[in-house]
């Protein structure tokens, strides 16, 4: 059995028509935007660059001890 990270590794060629860097932030939880906002401009590259940072550290944030 393939361990999670050969998986994610995979994932590009199991979905080629996943853009992963773009649709990160629609597939987040809660979503960031939707793909209409990306297709329409709502967005622009940098907005989408943001975007990861944001689910960066919010992903960074879960890790820290509560005070």
């Amino acid at each position: 059995m393939a361990s999670s990270c050969e998986y994610v590794e995979d994932l590009p060629s199991l979905f080629p028509n996943v853009n992963f860097f773009l649709h990160r932030p629609v597939m987040a939880e809660p979503p960031l935007c939707t793909l209409r906002e990306l297709e329409d401009g709502t967005y622009s590259i940098n907005d989408v660059a943001l975007l990861h940072d944001m689910l960066d550290m919010k992903q960074r944030m879960k890790s820290l001890p509560e005070e």
